[in-house]
């Protein structure tokens, strides 16, 4: 009977039945007022300082000649906020793992522009540390005749489009079209595809803060690695910095990832 069940939870999906919850939140979420005055006023600052124009042509490396490299290099060149181990502990959860969880923050991956970053790996985040933890939980507490976890076939989700695309763009501006060129997404039914696993993994959360600036609204994290301190000489050691631009005590958008020489 389960089966029987689950082939027709399938038929309706096929068939345009969006099993979705509409009223979920996720969470940590802060909407970003991109409509206020302030906002745009903070946003067409930065554009006008930092923007790059060939930003979708730069590979993973150092950026030692662009605009953005130079604007972190300026700030990072002043006196770093004075920070206790305490300190430091906050700004590793709230910003550095906060994005580590997301996608943004990836040690093989560093960007200028949050284009750059692999909108496949936005989605997986999001199906992995949000969805499988916090929605199905809710889904099935919603629907409890639906076993989503007893059956052989790989039982799959969709998730209302503006969940999941608010869950990414409240803390970096990507553009939306490109997020759903991914085969997760499903035009028809408006939302995304994702699996439900049984069990997820679980492993060392290695980046941390090890020095803060700030200047103004924006602030710059020097991330480190501490898998990669473990092993390698401090002239090896990884070293990268996320430039955030703040706006108040909540609403908060990374701006940039990258490496300097």
């Amino acid at each position: 009977m389960r089966k029987i069940f689950l082939i027709i939870v399938f038929a309706m999906l096929l068939c345009g039945c969006q099993i979705a919850n509409p009223n979920y939140v996720p969470t940590n979420s802060v909407i970003v007022d991109t409509c206020s005055d302030s906002y745009e006023e903070q946003n067409t600052e930065l554009d006008s300082s930092i923007r790059l124009n060939n930003w979708d042509e730069q590979g993973d490396e150092c950026f030692s000649d662009s605009e953005m490299a130079a604007f972190i290099r300026n700030i990072v060149s002043t006196d770093p906020l004075k920070q206790s181990e305490d300190d430091l502990n906050y700004y590793t959860e709230k910003y550095v793992l906060f994005g580590h969880f997301r996608s943004f923050i990836s040690r093989s991956e560093h960007w200028e522009h949050p284009n750059q970053i692999d909108m496949q790996s936005l989605l997986y985040a999001f199906e992995h540390y949000e969805f499988n933890n916090w929605y199905v939980r809710q889904y099935a507490q919603m629907n409890p005749n639906v076993n989503l976890w007893s059956s052989n076939e790989l039982v799959e989700l969709i998730v209302d489009e503006q969940i999941v695309e608010s869950f990414i763009t409240d803390f970096v501006d990507i553009d939306i079209e490109r997020l759903r060129q991914s085969d997760m997404y499903n035009a028809e039914l408006r939302g995304y595809r994702f699996r439900v696993l049984d069990g997820l993994g679980s492993g060392i959360i290695h980046p941390y803060a090890r020095t803060v600036w700030r200047s103004d609204s924006f602030i710059v994290i020097e991330v480190r690695d501490s898998g990669m301190d473990a092993i390698m000489s401090a002239a090896e050691a990884y070293i990268a910095y996320i430039l955030i631009e703040v706006f108040d005590e909540i609403r908060f958008m990374y701006r940039a990832y990258i490496r300097l020489p």
